[in-house]
């Protein structure tokens, strides 16, 4: 169970937290995999995608006053629920969530299509914690990432 580390009230009785435990165990399992064989999972599940937005609508992070998708002067990414454009879609909102993620995964339940979103998300918030040892909701005043930069962080990534 999900417990919220910094509430002012809760409702209804508290439960116990959940196990501590590899919380990036199906990534792990998942990133195992040849790149071809990861590439053809998320065409296949991004090829399902109607864009309905459900799971913008239901995430607790995602509340930009005017989405990317709602813009249309110019249109920034296709309203159509094409591949290119679910693929724009969804890895605009994932790297828009990259930092602010906190794993609940409402994004994957409320799907209509069943798109394991919260896989996506999940990578980025494992990129976040390993390269620059930030952990969405873990910290009231820990920079996110994403518009902070440190001395300290790892650059092995410039190539």
């Amino acid at each position: 169970a999900h417990m919220p580390r910094f509430v002012d009230e809760t409702i209804g009785e508290s439960s116990a937290p959940a196990p501590a435990g590899n919380r990036y165990a199906d990534l792990e399992g998942f990133m195992q995999k040849p790149p071809a064989e990861r590439w053809a999972y998320w065409k296949q599940e991004f090829a399902r995608c109607i864009k309905c937005y459900a799971c913008r609508a239901v995430c607790p992070t995602c509340y930009c006053p005017q989405c990317i998708v709602d813009k249309n002067r110019p249109v920034c990414v296709d309203t159509s629920a094409t591949l290119m454009g679910n693929f724009a879609w969804q890895i605009t909102r994932a790297f828009h969530q990259a930092g602010r993620c906190t794993g609940c995964g409402e994004c994957t339940r409320a799907c209509p299509v069943g798109i394991n979103l919260a896989l996506l998300n999940k990578s980025l918030a494992y990129a976040a914690e390993h390269e620059f040892g930030y952990r969405a909701g873990a910290a009231l005043d820990a920079p996110p990432p994403i518009g902070a930069y440190s001395l300290q962080d790892k650059e092995d990534f410039i190539r």
